[in-house]
């Protein structure tokens, strides 16, 4: 879970939890990897459980804005094991339990598929360094630095010897924290 404007934000099997439960359950369709844009007041949802894709919900009131990719397209597309909104492009970056890495300009229909993390499922972070820069790492202990715009890999990191489940930037010196199963 999340907090965005000191309210807890989670998701509770196929329910967007806004606060507590007494404020507000909303259906999120499976989703299970969630990020919150407090400026713009929308809640990110991605998975598949019953639909692949993602989905926007409202962060005043929980309901469904909007469901992507609610075509017959999307029936291509893997189930997503986390998401990160990239307030600065309007755009989502996604990453898929078949290892690959998406991004997703909100303006298009579909993601576009930037590359393959590597073996396994994986999970995405923006690093944001002037604006450029997205983290992707998962089950096989490795991490990759992306230029998310260009769809390009710029390193591969070996970090930890199995599961990768969060990363961040620290902007002054440009090191990346990990933590992982093995600590």
């Amino acid at each position: 879970g999340l907090f965005a404007k000191a309210l807890p934000v989670w998701l509770d099997g196929s329910d967007l939890i806004l606060g507590s439960e007494e404020r507000g359950r909303h259906s999120s369709v499976g989703m299970w990897a969630l990020d919150v844009d407090t400026e713009g007041e929308r809640v990110f949802v991605a998975g598949g459980k019953h639909v692949s894709g993602a989905a926007i919900h409202s962060l005043a009131n929980g309901e469904l804005v909007e469901f992507l990719a609610r075509t017959p397209a999307n029936r291509g597309l893997p189930q997503f094991g986390s998401i990160r909104f990239v307030p600065e492009h309007e755009e989502i970056l996604l990453g898929g339990w078949d290892g690959g890495v998406w991004r997703w300009p909100l303006n298009e229909p579909l993601p576009q598929r930037m590359g393959d993390h590597g073996t396994g499922a994986c999970h995405v972070q923006a690093l944001l360094v002037d604006g450029r820069l997205a983290a992707s790492f998962g089950s096989d202990g490795s991490m990759n630095i992306w230029e998310w715009q260009a769809g390009k890999r710029v390193a591969r990191i070996s970090a930890h010897a199995s599961w990768i489940h969060f990363a961040a930037l620290r902007p002054e010196s440009g090191e990346v924290l990990t933590g992982g199963d093995d600590g």
